[in-house]
């Protein structure tokens, strides 16, 4: 199979059936999938905050829009990292289970080079949320799934008086940003770490959010790679490669919160 060219991704499609399943304890099937999902809801979270990023530009309703849907999507990631780390892997006894599955590995799988890889990443995660308060826990406490007075309170207390607060009308039922309030949620996050700035708390959480949760990622991906191989065998990984062709570039791929829906409201 040739590499990937422009506009192509190369992918194996990986089988297993639920009799496979059957056949390994209860305790790290569950393990299994609970990983699996939380690597799934990283990556999906990741690859939106990009687009959303990427789509911050041009007039103001699209740039606004764009980097409040980046932000939103950083703060469920905060939380989705935070409880990753804290069931799957912050446990001494998930941390030897690991360490027993990879030593088993074939040579084949380059562990060595992968294990350092993966190594680092767990040390920046178990350096980052043993502090007393990690921000992206505090997010997700605050922020991500709740609504929080104090942390409103102390967003609009830091706004000057002459401030600007816009929203955004459309004229339909559901479609209007209320800017305002999303500035004043941008806002929470630097009241959260105690700065006057209006964009540090909210380009502080983005930026740890999308990085511990590439790490939290390499070490999932990697657990279970020597999970696979473990109770499957590696044979189960090496299946031929497809093509996906036709894919977009990723700064052609952009999420926005604008757009015309008039096939949609054709079609319902």
């Amino acid at each position: 199979m040739r590499r990937p060219r422009r506009g192509e991704i190369g992918l194996r499609e990986v089988t297993f059936s639920k009799a496979d399943f059957d056949a390994i304890p209860e305790d790290d099937r569950i393990f299994f999938f609970m990983a699996a999902q939380t690597a799934n809801e990283l990556a999906m979270l990741r690859a939106v905050i990009i687009q959303s990023l990427d789509s911050a530009h041009g007039p103001k309703a699209l740039s606004e829009t764009g980097l409040g849907l980046a932000f939103f999507f950083a703060r469920i990631l905060a939380g989705r990292v935070t409880e990753g780390w804290a069931r799957l892997f912050s446990k001494k006894g998930k941390s030897d289970q690991f360490q027993s599955l990879w030593e088993k590995l074939p040579e084949e799988i380059r562990k060595d080079e992968m294990h350092a890889d993966v190594a680092q990443a767990r040390e920046d995660l178990a350096e980052y949320f043993a502090q007393e308060a990690p921000l992206l826990k505090r997010v997700r406490d605050k922020l991500a799934f709740h609504l929080d007075p104090p942390a409103i309170v102390g967003a609009f207390q830091l706004l000057p008086t002459d401030f600007q607060l816009t929203d955004f009308h459309t004229g339909r039922r559901g479609s209007t940003f209320y800017g305002g309030a999303d500035t004043i949620m941008a806002l929470a996050a630097s009241h959260l770490i105690g700065s006057q700035s209006p964009s540090e708390g909210m380009n502080n959480v983005i930026k740890d959010a999308n990085r511990l949760g590439g790490q939290l990622e390499t070490v999932i991906d990697a657990y279970l790679v020597a999970f696979v191989v473990h109770y499957f065998g590696i044979t189960r990984l090496q299946v031929d490669e497809q093509l996906l062709r036709f894919m977009p570039e990723g700064t052609r791929t952009r999420v926005r919160f604008y757009f015309d829906d008039t096939a949609f409201r054709r079609d319902s």
